[in-house]
């Protein structure tokens, strides 16, 4: 899967539903539609060889009747383009351009161990301080990372993490032998 490709397209579905004024019809319309073009038979008919691109593109018009147009000419695109794979990408691209131009950055955070309220408090603290923005965090608990945190924004990983260090550590051993 490529994230990328998924961006683009994602940038243009928001650019032009920005232009029209229709950005929570084309979020909410795009939702629908890929719960729609995801079901086994739809996703079948979409990548199977012999299927003509005439009859994919009725086949995107007829399951996303009543959807947003804009969102079903950038699926039927992402199809012609042989980008079907990536159309599941398009939400989350899409909602993370409407965070950006709200200035609200999503941050996934890895901790060894369950934060209290307090710790939580001072790491959104911290993230808005570096990031400079509003930070909305998802916190998932891996305990195999012993201490410190791994943080995801978009493309960025800042890993803190005590066992990334002992790896590095014990790379750098090896190597000097």
């Amino acid at each position: 899967m490529n994230d990328a490709i998924a961006r683009r397209y994602a940038d243009a579905l928001y650019e032009v539903a920005v232009q029209a004024n229709r950005l929570d019809a084309v979020h909410a319309g795009l939702e629908h539609a890929l719960k729609l073009v995801a079901t086994y038979e739809v996703s079948r008919r979409l990548t199977h060889p012999a299927v003509t691109a005439a009859d994919r593109s009725e086949l995107i018009s007829d399951v996303c009747d009543g959807i947003d147009p804009f969102v079903v000419n950038a699926i039927r695109l992402m199809v012609e383009h042989g980008r079907t794979e990536e159309i599941q990408r398009l939400p989350h691209w899409l909602a993370s351009r409407m965070d950006a131009a709200s200035g609200i950055v999503r941050a996934a955070v890895t901790v060894p161990q369950e934060l209290n309220e307090d710790e939580k408090a001072k790491l959104d603290t911290a993230l808005a301080a570096r990031f400079g923005h509003e930070v909305l965090t998802t916190l998932a608990v891996d305990p195999t990372l012993i201490g410190g945190l791994i943080i995801k924004v978009g493309d960025h990983i800042i890993d803190n993490s005590v066992r990334t260090k002992l790896q590095l550590l014990q790379q750098q051993l090896t190597t000097a032998n």
